[in-house]
């Protein structure tokens, strides 16, 4: 078999219909328009894992054969993709504000959508601070991706990361040493803000906001393969944000800012609730990129 016959084959294996209710959304489409675009680069990026080769150099190597250690490991990986798990688990990469993180089932798997608190944190700190010393806390490090991003983008600043979880601070340190930034980079085991050893200028966190009882409703490829306690927080999904909110507000010295991603329906409810806790403070809702309420700036919160 060539590589341009296991592409094929992939796709292949990749389009036929479901056979077990928890196969993945690729499976069920079909192989033409966008559905058909989403089989070929899980195509390709399973393929390309399999072999050990770059998108280049699968395509120029598309007439050549494949090796048969490597048409083993694109099986293994295809079982596993149909089986739902999602595609960064199996090849162990994700690509998150255009750096390329090491993925595992330690966290859960960087989502695109939260770039955009990403782009919040720098556009703050290249508007507020310049370049200047500047102290952030990342609250639930997960894999590292926001972390690692601010530390890459902002050369400046110190970063404390914490998580309940030891191996997400795990893999979160691997991420640190992948990208060169380990030495601002300070690794906390802990709740929330009770790790950080001194005051911070800025606070941002992804915390678990989807409610306990939406659990069962979330697509098999999230239910069955990554960590609910770090997507479940409460009837509501608030539980950890309120927990955070209070503790800023028990601090000696509440940071100056604090970024949150929240889910759909939450950003304004948390935003009256901070504003209740912080009457001098000051928040904005923010957009993703599909224009939908992703989270909230709040700034301001030592006054009042």
């Amino acid at each position: 078999m060539t590589f341009r016959e296991a592409l094929v084959h992939a796709r292949r294996r990749l389009t036929t219909p479901a056979e077990c209710a928890h196969a993945p959304a690729a499976r069920r489409r079909p192989p033409e328009g966008p559905g058909g675009e989403v089989v070929d680069i899980e195509a390709q990026a399973l393929l390309m894992h399999a072999a050990g080769v770059s998108r280049t150099q699968l395509f120029q190597r598309l007439p050549e054969p494949l090796a048969g250690a490597a048409a083993e490991s694109l099986e293994r990986a295809l079982e596993r993709r149909l089986a739902g798990e999602p595609l960064p688990y199996i090849t162990g990469h994700r690509e998150f504000y255009g750096l390329d993180f090491l993925v595992d089932r330690r966290a859960l798997v960087p989502r695109q959508e939260t770039e955009t608190l990403v782009e919040q944190a720098i556009a703050i700190a290249t508007a507020h601070y310049r370049g200047e010393p500047l102290r952030i806390a990342d609250v639930g490090v997960g894999s590292g991706a926001i972390a690692v991003s601010l530390a890459t983008a902002l050369p400046a600043a110190t970063i404390f990361a914490t998580d309940t979880s030891e191996g997400a601070l795990g893999l979160a340190a691997e991420n640190c040493w992948r990208h060169n930034v380990q030495d601002r980079m300070t690794l906390l085991r802990g709740d929330l803000l009770a790790p950080v050893p001194m005051p911070v200028d800025m606070v941002v966190a992804n915390l678990p906001y989807i409610p306990e009882g939406a659990w069962d409703r979330l697509q098999p490829e999230i239910r069955l393969f990554e960590p609910k306690e770090a997507l479940v927080a409460g009837p509501d999904g608030l539980l950890q944000v309120r927990r955070l909110l209070e503790q800023v507000r028990c601090s000696r010295r509440p940071p100056g800012w604090l970024l949150l991603e929240l889910g759909q329906g939450q950003a304004r409810l948390v935003a009256r609730e901070a504003l209740c806790l912080f009457p001098g403070a000051m928040a904005r809702v923010f957009l993703d990129l599909a224009g939908l309420e992703r989270g909230i700036v709040l700034a301001g919160l030592c006054e009042g």
